[in-house]
């Protein structure tokens, strides 16, 4: 964050070996308030787009929450769940290992990842505890 109070967030993704690619950015302003069940959010498919990928899944999850949100419910359009709880802490960089809710640093909300199983997409989020 600068001296003004905003800032600026970009999310990467690299999928095995191939390069990363950008598939999230946006302004962060000090004071940037969630609270209780607020999350915000946007799902997408693993590949990059393009003519063949326009019908795949939206499989990855990333999205922020309040900085009280102890888990996360991810809902896949065959109705299973994936569920994120709270992390120890963070550097920024989330690695998808093992899907966790986490500060980073400059940014008041907390972020989390969610991952559908292949073939599975996603349908809804939501704070659950």
């Amino acid at each position: 964050m600068g001296d003004r109070g905003k800032g600026w967030f970009f999310v990467t993704l690299r999928v095995g070996e191939g390069l990363p690619r950008m598939v999230m950015e946006g302004a962060v302003e000090k004071g940037d308030g969630m609270s209780g069940k607020d999350v915000v959010s946007g799902a997408m498919a693993l590949e990059p787009p393009g003519p063949s990928t326009s019908k795949a899944p939206q499989r990855l999850v990333i999205g922020k929450v309040a900085p009280t949100a102890r888990q996360v419910t991810c809902t896949w359009d065959d109705g299973t769940t994936s569920v994120v709880g709270k992390g120890l802490g963070g550097d920024g960089l989330l690695e998808y290992r093992e899907p966790k809710i986490l500060p980073v640093a400059g940014s008041g909300p907390h972020w989390f990842v969610c991952l559908a199983p292949e073939g599975k997409g996603f349908k809804s989020v939501a704070v659950t505890k």
